[in-house]
């Protein structure tokens, strides 16, 4: 009888010292398979990858790098083996939670570039579960870089969570960030506290299919110079959601705002929403993966419109203190007709109908904008000296209705009671506006 206890306690001294090396070994299978991932994309880079595999853990240190944005990071990674790793060993064998592993990843996030700023620590929890899907938690202090192009981005405190599935084919999470500012010669965009949540799955086609949503409380783009230009937008969200049936593949996109000013002028709340549908998923797909790889040439744009009748419609509606903007678009491409004709093949195959209206004090204030920037610019060529404040509203307001009355004597505008209204056709490679004919290559008007 003792010698059979002590055999079942031998037995069971020996697994408990062999099970954390054999998921040690599994642990590394699944990092080096998501650095695999990690190294096919276009957009990341991965100048160092190192795995020291121990009996009860390992380390890993990366070192990648994103060239457009011109960030580097370096993480070393601390990875505790399951299936209870030592770090909450008690609490995980109470709750019997077993894991595959535990990662705890400290690093830094800085700028490639030598005048690229200071450097902001990372540190990043993940949880590998016993299918080798992982959950991540992330913390990224306030910080800024520069990029490759000269402007210096600005990041507030930025956290958040995602998780994925083994084989990479589902990714979900969330990320947010007190506020992020790009600052550039030409002025600046600043974006306020932003949440961004995504739920994607790959698609039997194989592409990347979900729902994004992406929400601020302010969103700023202001010149350096000319005030005109400023834009503020207040309460905006972008959902963006796709899926795919019956081969083909469906995508739509919709913004909404609170409101937004421009110059001077507020307009909103408004909403604006794109539907692509009917798309050949197999062939978008393709023509994804050669996106992601910068390799997309005009014929595989063409092959990738050339099957089905892909359809886009899009809708615009915003509220001015004058009254409504609003604006309809649909276009349909029959892929029959694309064929080996090349842009020729495809202008004939496009059936498109639009139509925009405004209320006319609005366009007279779009009128006036432009006709302001250009005595900016006159002045600015010493072509000009600058008018009083009487002067330029006497001049401004005779560009605007000189503008206007030729919009209107051409029919690139029509009245329809207090609104005025653009309408286009483009049909069997005719483009018509407002029911008159315009040349696409120099004929027409």
């Amino acid at each position: 009888m003792k010698k059979t206890v002590a055999g079942l306690l031998l037995l069971a001294i020996v697994c408990i010292a062999t099970v954390p090396y054999w998921f040690g070994v599994q642990s590394e299978k699944s990092y080096r398979q998501y650095m695999d991932r990690l190294a096919q994309s276009p957009n990341i880079e991965v100048d160092r990858s190192d795995y020291k595999r121990g009996w009860w853990s390992s380390v890993a240190d990366i070192e990648i790098r994103i060239p457009r944005l011109a960030m580097q990071a370096s993480l070393t990674h601390d990875i505790e083996h399951g299936p209870f790793p030592l770090t909450g060993f008690t609490q995980r064998i109470l709750a019997f939670d077993p894991v595959q592993a535990v990662i705890y990843s400290q690093g830094t996030v800085h700028s490639s570039r030598q005048d690229g700023g200071s450097s902001s620590p990372l540190s990043v929890h993940t949880r590998v579960d016993m299918l080798a899907n992982t959950v991540s938690r992330l913390d990224l202090p306030s910080g800024e870089s520069h990029t490759n192009s000269g402007q210096r981005l600005l990041w507030k405190r930025v956290n958040g969570e995602f998780s994925s599935t083994s084989g990479g084919d589902s990714l979900t999470g969330w990320f947010e960030s007190d506020g992020v500012t790009i600052d550039a010669d030409g002025g600046n965009l600043e974006v306020g506290a932003i949440t961004i949540e995504f739920d994607m799955n790959k698609g039997t086609s194989g592409l990347s299919l979900g729902e994004a949503i992406i929400r601020t409380e302010q969103l700023a783009i202001r010149g350096s110079e000319n005030s005109d230009q400023d834009v503020s937008i207040n309460d905006l969200r972008y959902i963006t959601s796709s899926g795919e049936s019956n081969g083909l593949a469906q995508l739509s996109m919709l913004t909404e705002l609170g409101h937004a000013t421009y110059s001077g002028v507020r307009y909103g709340p408004g909403t604006l929403s794109l539907v692509l549908k009917d798309m050949q998923a197999k062939q978008l797909a393709q023509f994804q993966a050669g996106a992601r790889e910068g390799s997309i040439t005009l014929n595989e744009i063409l092959l990738a419109l050339s099957t089905g009748q892909p359809k886009v419609e899009a809708n615009l509606e915003f509220q001015t203190e004058d009254g409504p903007v609003s604006g309809v678009a649909n276009l349909v491409v029959n892929g029959s007709q694309v064929g080996n004709m090349g842009v020729f093949g495809l202008l004939s195959a496009i059936n498109a109908v639009a139509e925009l209206g405004a209320p006319g004090p609005i366009v007279s204030k779009m009128l006036a904008l432009g006709a302001r920037r250009k005595l900016r610019t006159l002045e600015a060529q010493g072509k000009l000296e600058p008018p009083s404040p009487e002067q330029e509203s006497i001049v401004v307001a005779a560009l605007v209705d000189q503008q206007l009355q030729g919009l209107l004597a051409q029919k690139q505008l029509v009245q329809d009671g207090d609104r005025l209204v653009l309408k286009t056709v483009f049909r069997d490679g005719q483009l018509t506006m407002n029911g008159e004919p315009v040349g696409l290559f120099g004929s027409g008007r």
